[in-house]
């Protein structure tokens, strides 16, 4: 990414309009407490993982 860091603007001006439309979208996978992280890491062993893997504290 960074050696393509100054083609930023340009994607952002192509791909805004999409996502605004809701074209483009994406999954994420919320788990609640600091507690749930080690749970979170096994999910990327057992294939339980949808998306984004988010900890939310």
């Amino acid at each position: 990414m960074p050696d393509h860091f100054h083609q930023v603007p340009a994607l952002l001006e192509k791909l805004t309009p999409y996502v605004m439309a809701g074209k483009i979208k994406h999954k994420s996978h919320v788990l609640e407490g600091l507690e749930s992280s080690i749970g979170g890491l096994n999910l990327f062993f057992t294939v339980e993982n949808k998306g984004k893997l988010i900890v939310k504290l």
